[in-house]
């Protein structure tokens, strides 16, 4: 088992290297061919992000009014709203209003929800560890779902919508969620705004709207949201 574990290590380490000398070369060229379409083509598909936003600005103007280009300066302006967002997530900011599709097709508007307490739960079916947290969120849903002061809202990143909603419908999650991605200006879209990183978390807003509390992760963290929810909810 130890030479098998340090064969895999060795390989990922020669891995890891190939990767850094094509990263390199790949900002090696962008450099130094900042006419060249294929440039374009290099930061959309290829290029660390690290990179990608000074190398963009080395392109010429010819080059950057190409569609890949363009691509690639829309991706630019989305990593600093999630930059600029992830330092502002802190207690007591108000939570932007959003208007998002639900699973059943309905509009739902975060500010028609003033006057309770909501709990939104940042998730995906496609992360594992947030289907570990549903049970979780469950028993949350169990003890406060009847109450008129309280709303729950699954904030789920999905492009896979048919597997999300079958989701829904397997693990019996009764309440309201949403799509993230259902809106298509990315830089308006509620993750990118509050910079949220980690999947699963959970954010509960007061019935202004303002943020009382930020949990990110499940398991062992849970007690943040359960001990404010408690406080709030006697």
């Amino acid at each position: 088992r130890s030479e098998h574990n340090a064969l895999t290590r060795r390989t990922n380490d020669s891995a890891w290297a190939v990767r850094r000398k094509e990263s390199l070369f790949q900002d090696r060229y962008v450099s130094s061919h900042s006419d060249d379409t294929f440039s374009a083509y290099i930061l959309h598909y290829g290029c660390s992000s690290k990179a990608k936003k000074e190398l963009y600005h080395s392109l010429s103007d010819a080059v950057k009014n190409t569609p890949l280009a363009r691509a690639v300066k829309e991706d630019i302006d989305v990593d600093d709203s999630f930059n600029k967002g992830k330092e502002n997530l802190r207690v007591g900011i108000p939570f932007t209003d959003f208007s998002l599709l639900s699973h059943t097709g309905d509009s739902i508007r975060l500010s028609s929800y003033k006057g309770k307490y909501v709990l939104l739960d940042f998730w995906g079916s496609w992360c594992g560890p947030c289907i570990k947290e549903i049970p979780h969120i469950k028993e949350i849903w169990k003890r406060y779902g009847t109450r008129e002061d309280f709303a729950l809202i699954g904030m789920a990143l999905e492009t896979d919508e048919d597997k999300w909603r079958e989701t829904i419908k397997e693990q019996s999650m009764e309440w309201t969620h949403v799509n993230m991605n259902s809106e298509k200006d990315r830089k308006k879209a509620v993750n990118v705004i509050h910079g949220i990183y980690m999947y699963p978390s959970l954010i509960l807003l007061d019935k202004e709207g303002h943020v009382i509390a930020i949990q990110l992760g499940g398991g062992e963290q849970n007690s943040v949201i359960d001990r404010k929810l408690e406080e709030v909810l006697k």
